[in-house]
C-alpha cells in the first residue's frame, strides 16, 4: 500500500465515522487505516469495528496512554514506510491524499508532506490560516525555515501532516507524557533535520468544536508551552543549527513574553521576570522585553492601571 493513516481515539463517538468516511472517500484508494483505540470508555470503537468488512480498516486495542501514546502505537503497526496522522473528530477533503502523494513524488528528497487547513469554529465558519504572508495560493515546494514560519502562522497541523517513517523513528516519535503541544513539538524537531514539503491549498479540517478538545482547558491556563520549553533546551543544548537559531530563540520570546504578561496580570512577577530573562537574546521583541522586565518590579495595584491605559490610549489612536 501506498500510504498509512493513523488514527488515534478516545471517547469521540460523535465523530470518529465523519473521520473514518473522509479516508474512504478519498481520489486516491491505496491507503490502510489504523484506529488506535486507546482505552475509551463509550461507543467509539463499536463504531469503528462496524467497518469490519473493508480489510483496510484496521482496530487496534490499547490501555488508556494519551494521544501521543496512541499515534506512536499506530505508526509501530503502519505498514508503510508514509504515515499520515488524522484525529478522530477531524476530516480530510478528498484529495488530501492524491496531493500528499503527488507531492512525495515530486519531492522525492522530502521527509515530510503536509498541505495547508482550515479551521471550523463554533459557529461552523471555516477559518484558514494566513499563510498568503509567506506563500501564494497554491504554492508548492519545501519550507525552508519553520520557526521563521511559525512565529507568524502555523502552516500545517497534525490533520494536514505526513511524515516517512523513518524520519518520525529519527526524533523520537510524539513525547509520551505531553497532552497539549506534542504535535507542534514533533514538528519543530523535524524541521531541525529534515526536509518539510508543503502544499499552500487547504485539503482538511480542523473541527475546534468537536468533543473532548484537550486544547480547550489547556487555553485557560497559565503553563509553559511545551514545544517552547523544549526548542530553549535544544538553544542552549547546541541543537539548533546555527542559520535557524534566532528564528528558534524568536518563537521562543514571542511565546514567553506572553506568558510572562499573564503571571504580571496575575501578580507573580516573580514567574514573569523568570520567562522574560529566558528570552534574552530576542531581536523582534526587544522594546517589549525591556518593557516587561521593568514591569516586574512594579507592583500588581500600579501594573494593571497603566495596562488599562495603554489600551486605550492604542484604540483612540488608531
Amino acid at each position: 500500500m501506498k500510504i498509512s493513516v493513523v488514527i488515534p481515539l478516545y471517547n469521540k463517538e460523535l465523530s470518529i465515522q465523519r473521520a473514518i468516511n473522509s479516508v474512504l472517500k478519498q481520489t486516491e484508494q491505496d491507503f490502510e487505516i489504523i484506529v488506535v483505540n486507546d482505552g475509551s470508555t463509550d461507543k467509539s470503537a463499536e463504531l469503528v469495528a462496524n467497518y469490519h468488512a473493508d480489510t483496510r480498516v484496521r482496530l487496534i486495542h490499547q490501555e488508556n496512554a494519551g494521544v501521543s501514546g496512541a499515534r506512536n502505537r499506530g505508526v509501530a503497526e503502519a505498514r508503510s514506510d508514509l504515515i499520515a496522522f488524522l484525529d478522530a473528530d477531524d476530516e480530510w477533503l478528498p484529495g488530501f491524499l492524491e496531493s500528499i502523494l503527488e507531492l512525495h513524488s515530486q519531492f522525492v528528497d522530502g521527509d515530510v508532506y503536509c498541505t495547508l487547513y482550515s479551521v471550523q469554529d463554533f459557529d461552523r465558519n471555516l477559518v484558514y490560516p494566513n499563510t498568503g504572508i509567506f506563500y501564494k495560493p497554491d504554492y508548492r515546494g519545501y519550507i525552508t525555515n519553520y520557526l521563521e514560519v511559525l512565529r507568524k502562522v502555523l502552516p500545517f497541523n497534525i490533520v494536514s501532516f505526513c511524515v516517512t517513517k523513518t524520519a518520525f523513528q529519527g526524533v523520537g516519535g510524539f513525547p509520551p507524557e505531553i497532552k497539549y503541544g506534542e504535535d507542534v513539538d514533533i514538528f519543530i524537531r523535524l524541521s531541525l533535520k529534515y526536509k518539510i514539503v508543503f502544499l499552500n491549498r487547504s485539503l482538511a479540517i480542523y473541527h475546534r468544536d468537536a468533543e473532548n478538545r484537550a486544547c480547550e482547558e489547556y487555553e485557560k491556563s497559565l503553563q509553559e508551552y511545551y514545544p517552547v520549553v523544549n526548542l530553549a533546551k535544544m538553544i542552549r543544548n547546541g541543537e539548533v543549527p546555527a542559520q535557524m537559531r534566532q528564528s528558534a530563540i524568536e518563537y521562543v520570546a514571542k511565546s514567553q513574553l506572553s506568558l510572562a504578561k499573564g503571571y504580571l496580570h496575575f501578580g507573580d512577577p516573580v514567574k514573569a521576570r523568570e520567562l522574560i530573562r529566558s528570552c534574552a537574546g530576542t531581536k523582534a521583541y526587544r522594546g517589549l522585553w525591556y518593557l516587561l522586565y521593568m514591569s516586574t518590579f512594579i507592583p500588581t495595584k500600579v501594573y494593571k492601571p497603566l495596562v488599562k491605559i495603554s489600551h486605550k490610549f492604542r484604540r483612540n489612536s488608531n
